[in-house]
């Protein structure tokens, strides 16, 4: 979220912001506080729908890239974020932001394989995945118009530039696919927002591959 805010910034966006934090809301509009002052912060909690009302009053585009602390809280949590929540906000795009164009959904790769008795992964992560499943359908089932954007793992919250030749663009969910910097990643959720070409799309992005996205192309691969 923080690099995604800062992308979207620098591309001259207004961006307004969820947080749990009321001292990082506080922040907001002043010129000392870099880009946490640019944007303007709605202090709220996505497992609670009535902090949310207003939130998507006057927007036109929507991210939705929540982590789960489910390892730490509980598991019941990864049905509240990575399922309940979208649906929330699914519904309040709908009610509330008239004229909406784009509603970009942060999901993970492995959502149609979880389910495969070979799949490499935990439980935890059987978990996470099959919420996400369901948070994929209710948003597709909700009527906004959608891209469901696929990762595998990400790396470099901090300091880590972009590199647009490294970035590759698939469909599939097929495994194999490696982590991608948080900054890369940014890139493309903000250009998925950019225009409605990428409307009712689902797709995967990773790090490249050798051969994949030739010429680095990952925009025309979009």
């Amino acid at each position: 979220g923080q690099c995604l805010c800062q992308e979207l910034l620098g591309q001259g966006y207004t961006v307004r912001a969820l947080t749990r934090n009321t001292d990082i809301a506080e922040r907001g509009g002043r010129e000392d506080a870099g880009w946490v002052g640019q944007v303007r912060w709605q202090v709220g909690d996505l497992t609670k729908a009535d902090s949310l009302k207003g939130l998507l009053k006057g927007v036109d585009k929507v991210v939705w890239c929540a982590g789960s602390q489910a390892y730490r809280k509980g598991m019941e949590l990864n049905r509240k974020i990575y399922s309940e929540s979208v649906g929330t906000i699914a519904r309040l795009a709908a009610e509330e932001a008239k004229g909406l164009s784009s509603f970009v959904l942060v999901s993970s790769n492995g959502v149609t394989r979880f389910q495969d008795p070979e799949f490499p992964g935990s439980d935890y992560l059987v978990d996470v995945l099959r919420w996400k499943a369901e948070g994929e359908k209710l948003l597709r089932e909700s009527g906004v118009p959608y891209t469901i954007l696929r990762f595998a793992a990400y790396y470099g919250r901090d300091g880590v530039e972009a590199t647009p030749g490294t970035i590759w663009i698939s469909q599939g969910d097929l495994p194999g696919r490696k982590p991608m910097s948080l900054a890369n990643l940014s890139l493309i959720v903000a250009k998925s927002l950019s225009d409605t070409k990428y409307g009712y799309k689902t797709f995967e992005t990773s790090e490249a591959r050798e051969g994949a996205n030739p010429g680095g192309n990952w925009e025309e691969a979009m």
